[in-house]
């Protein structure tokens, strides 16, 4: 490994930056990777002001901040300000943390041009909309809640929910073009959700309710092989 050969034996400093799922998995990976690569590594996770995997419950953050102290990677509460090659600038009253390695995994946010779009948008900066995911101000523009809002799961169960929400819009876009009535989009259940926490160990989550393991892990898989492989193409006849 490259960054073995430089440190020659000096612990390898890893940083990911992020606080949701996404950077929690990628912390937990990288560490994993460290340790297939028989890497000596001091691995930081800095959460950019907020707690971790943040938009989950406290549940679920108990058990993440449990796996975390468990794998010995530190959670800096900071926000990041700048990724430099030697390392991240954190706000003022934080020192600066060195790294050979960061990683940045942040949150989907509303895209600049909706602030000069003309849309009514609400509180986060997204596009208002009503029940029919119909804009409030611009009827002749509709969007999905999976576009509207960053989810905060990842897998077969996100790729689900967009597949679903894809579909009702598409029904809404035809009565659009027809003049027709938009109907209210049905809501769907909620899935259960996974957090990989590497190591072949996951979080599984529903509602307030969570719990970990391998078997969750293995849950995980399945549910992701079963989803992927309804989405490769048939032979045409």
């Amino acid at each position: 490994c490259q960054l073995a050969a430089q440190r020659q034996g000096v612990p390898v400093r890893l940083v990911v930056v992020g606080q949701g799922v996404h950077a929690f998995e990628m912390a937990c990976a990288l560490h994993q990777w460290a340790w297939s690569q028989r890497l000596r590594a001091e691995l930081a996770l800095v959460t950019h002001g907020a707690d971790v995997v943040s938009g989950q419950t406290p549940s679920v953050r108990r058990r993440a901040l449990g796996v975390l102290k468990r794998l010995g990677i530190a959670v800096v509460p900071a926000r990041a300000m700048q990724v430099l090659p030697q390392g991240v600038a954190l706000a003022t009253g934080h020192p600066p943390l060195t790294s050979d390695l960061t990683l940045v995994a942040l949150e989907s946010a509303p895209p600049v041009w909706l602030a000069a779009s003309g849309l009514r948008l609400d509180t986060s900066g997204h596009m208002a909309t009503n029940d029919r995911w119909q804009s409030v101000s611009h009827p002749q523009v509709l969007t999905t809640p999976c576009g509207h809002r960053g989810g905060t799961s990842s897998g077969a169960a996100a790729c689900e929910a967009a597949e679903q929400s894809g579909a009702a819009l598409a029904l809404n876009l035809r009565a659009l073009a027809s003049e027709q009535p938009l109907a209210t989009p049905p809501q769907g259940h909620r899935p259960l959700g996974f957090v990989d926490c590497g190591y072949g160990q996951a979080i599984a989550h529903w509602g307030p309710w969570s719990a970990e393991g391998r078997w969750a892990w293995r849950w995980k898989h399945k549910a992701a092989t079963t989803y992927l492989s309804r989405q490769r193409p048939h032979a045409l006849p």
